[in-house]
Formats: C-alpha cells, sequence, structure tokens
C-alpha cells in the first residue's frame, strides 16, 4: 500500500492500473480491502485509487482530529487532491463513504466524472431499530468525563455481534471480518478513537446535504443491494425520483455489502454505466 498524510493523518490507499481513475471509498466498518473484487476488475482498465479512510484499515486512528461531518467531508477532498488527478474521475462509494462523498457536491470543486453510490443513508438516515443502537452509542461516546470507563465497554464484541451475520450471507468470512475490525480490541488508544468518532457522528441529516444532492451535474447512478438491514430502499427511489435521470438498479440479495455479496452482478452493473458515460464524452 502507498501512504499520504492529509491534514497531517497517514492515510493509507491502493493505486492500481492506468487509464482514467476512479475512486473507490468504502464504508463502516470496512477498508480499501471491501472492493478487493472491484480493484482486480477495474485496474485491468482504468487507474484505481481505493483508500482505508482515516481510522478504518491500516490508516491512522490519532486523537483529537475533528470528526464532523464537513471536516470529514473536506478531508476527503484534500485526499483527492493530493492524488493529482488531472482530467477528473469516476467516484464510486459505499455506506458512509457514499455519505461523504454527497457534501463534495456543496461547492463542486472536483471534476467528478460520475457517481456511482452504494447502500448509504446519503441524505437520510437509518431503519429505527440500527438508529436506535448507532444514537446509543453515540450517547455513550458523548460522555467526555467518562470516556476511558466507557472505553473499557465490549465495543469489539458490540461491532461483532452485528456483522457476524453477514458471514453466513455470503459477504465476508471470519478472517475477513476479523480484518475489518480486529484493531477495535487491540489497545484502549484504538477504542478512544472509536468513541471520538461517535462523539461526532450525527444520525440526523447535516446541513445542507439536500442541496448537495440538487447540486450533482455528473451522470449518476445508485445501486442498492436488496435485504438491507439497516437502510430502506426508499433512500434509493427518493434520489431517483430528485435526480430522473438517475440510473437506479437493485441487486436482488446483494444486501448491505453488496459489492462483496454480490460482486459479479455489482463490476457488470458499474462497468456498464461508466462505459455509457465515457461514451458521452
Amino acid at each position: 500500500m502507498q501512504k499520504v498524510q492529509v491534514e497531517n493523518n497517514d492515510i493509507f490507499y491502493i493505486r492500481n492500473g492506468s487509464g482514467t481513475p476512479i475512486v473507490f471509498l468504502h464504508g463502516y466498518p470496512q477498508s480499501h480491502y471491501c472492493w478487493r473484487d472491484q480493484i482486480k476488475t477495474f485496474s485491468e482498465q482504468y487507474d484505481v485509487i481505493a483508500p482505508d479512510w482515516i481510522g478504518w484499515g491500516e490508516s491512522e486512528r490519532k486523537l483529537g482530529v475533528d470528526l464532523s461531518y464537513w471536516a470529514e467531508v473536506k478531508r476527503f477532498e484534500n485526499f483527492i487532491f493530493q492524488m493529482k488527478i488531472e482530467r477528473g474521475f469516476h467516484l464510486v462509494a459505499h455506506d458512509y463513504g457514499a455519505f461523504l462523498s454527497l457534501g463534495l457536491f456543496q461547492k463542486n470543486k472536483l471534476n467528478i466524472l460520475s457517481l456511482t453510490l452504494s447502500n448509504s443513508r446519503c441524505h437520510k438516515t437509518f431503519l429505527p431499530s440500527y438508529k436506535r443502537l448507532v444514537d446509543f452509542q453515540v450517547f455513550l461516546s458523548g460522555l467526555t468525563w467518562l470516556r476511558k470507563l466507557v472505553s473499557y465497554l465490549p465495543w469489539y464484541s458490540l461491532h461483532r455481534n452485528v456483522l457476524k451475520k453477514y458471514i453466513s450471507h455470503g459477504s465476508f468470512d471470519d478472517f475477513e471480518l476479523e480484518r475489518y475490525i480486529g484493531w477495535i480490541k487491540r489497545s484502549q488508544t484504538d477504542r478512544l478513537w472509536m468513541i471520538e468518532y461517535y462523539a461526532a457522528y450525527r444520525t440526523s441529516p447535516p446541513h445542507d446535504i439536500d442541496n448537495c444532492l440538487n447540486n450533482i451535474s455528473c451522470p449518476i447512478q445508485v445501486i442498492w443491494g436488496e435485504g438491507d438491514e439497516f437502510l430502506s430502499r426508499e433512500i434509493a427511489l427518493d434520489i431517483n425520483r430528485r435526480k430522473p435521470e438517475a440510473s437506479l438498479e437493485f441487486i436482488e440479495d446483494g444486501g448491505h455489502y453488496v459489492m462483496e455479496t454480490k460482486p459479479d452482478e455489482f463490476n457488470q452493473t458499474l462497468k456498464s454505466f461508466i462505459t455509457k458515460v465515457e461514451l458521452k464524452n
């Protein structure tokens, strides 16, 4: 992996292939590895860039960093500037990564050739049962005077219990799940970073994110894995209503981690969309 420093934080990333760049941004609790099938396929024809976002995978978990939504959007924008992309890029993002990607359209400083969003809260929020779980973690993490004590709670077990069902779904195996969340149990500092992450997180939509959706002028696609236990498919349908020109593709039994559960269908859908965009340009 390569490393770049963004706002004094070390961010590790994969960069393979040549051609028009495609930036893949993962979500919770993953890393660039969740795009392993996409990296292999698309790096044959494109310049594929896939970071481990700050705090996840191999990237740095430094305490005291501003992890609020717009600070994260700005950090992602700075990461892309550091990639020295000259002629624009396709952006493919999932979950938290897609949530951040919408924020890039507040000011439209980047030359984004197309946007693909996959199973993300985007401009909305989670299904009630999962929202309650996230809000509970946000509440605990906001108890700043008890933060060290809170770090001793079974964070690893909590996240593993939420995610272990996806092993039987075929999204990832036990080893791969450990690759995603094993760091939570390594040290108190790592858990304190997670607590700071949740302390800064809000399940309510950020101010101005609706305008970001309205500001999208590049071709847009939504690839949605059916059977998502965290998110309503109404999010994808609402994007399609508000952006009628958007391509909307549902993948049966794809679930939340559709690019891992159904990589062939995901890749075919994504490749068809990007090819059409490039032919028009």
